[in-house]
């Protein structure tokens, strides 16, 4: 009966440690697939990757990741962007009212937005040749060096900025979320907060951009001289 009764406890000991490690180590390959994404909340493997909410992806790589977010490309097509803030939830509603305020007012130049979860968001993956900083940076030797392609730069910034007119700013706006695809300028990223103009406003989602250049000055002086003009004949 003794001999039995050892028997019994030592396979509920074994039981235990086994369950115990398990434990172990699937957090602990949590904790590495975190270590390698800073900030992530996302449960990753080698391909899969699994959201707060209990969905599941492939994706190809890691594109980027921060405070804001993590994203990933899931094929050739598409990106997974989670949120990482303190309410990740609110984040991601807050992204996609931003969409719909911008795309119900004439901002058709958006990477859409496929579907989306409690705090995560599929949009088209766009390919980025450049970004607004970037071609600041360079229009100088840009205009110089391949006059084709800076007129072509030029002119559709010039299409992207005019379908801005109903709004004061475009939410959390930066010049590294306005890309260049190879055919046309994209915001990429963006927030809710996005204040409707008046007919006699003179603030622009350019307001606080840099301008390296004296060139560069009056690119963007002209560009917000057309967005305001506009504004008071279509307002």
């Amino acid at each position: 009966m003794l001999s039995i009764l050892a028997k019994a406890v030592r396979g509920l000991l074994t039981f235990v440690i086994f369950l115990g490690l398990s434990f172990f180590y699937s957090a602990h390959a949590q904790t590495i697939a975190r270590s390698k994404v800073p900030y992530c909340f996302m449960i990753m493997g080698d391909t899969t990757v699994r959201t707060r909410d209990g969905h599941s992806f492939t994706f190809e790589k890691i594109l980027s990741t921060s405070g804001q977010s993590t994203i990933v490309q899931l094929n050739p097509t598409q990106i997974l962007r989670q949120f990482n803030t303190p309410n990740p939830a609110l984040s991601a509603k807050n992204f996609i009212d931003g969409y719909h305020s911008m795309k119900s007012l004439g901002i058709t130049s958006l990477a859409n937005i496929i579907s989306s979860g409690t705090d995560w968001i599929i949009q088209d993956y766009v390919h980025v040749q450049m970004d607004l900083r970037y071609f600041l940076a360079n229009a100088d030797a840009i205009k110089v060096q391949s006059p084709v392609l800076f007129d072509s730069l030029l002119l559709e910034l010039t299409r992207f900025a005019m379908q801005t007119i109903h709004f004061e700013r475009l939410g959390d706006f930066h010049s590294e979320q306005l890309v260049w695809n190879g055919k046309t300028w994209l915001l990429i990223d963006w927030d809710q907060d996005c204040p409707l103009a008046s007919r006699i406003s003179q603030d622009t989602f350019l307001n606080g951009t840099e301008y390296p250049t004296p060139f560069v000055k009056e690119l963007l002086d002209n560009l917000r001289e057309q967005i305001i003009l506009r504004r008071r004949r279509q307002l």
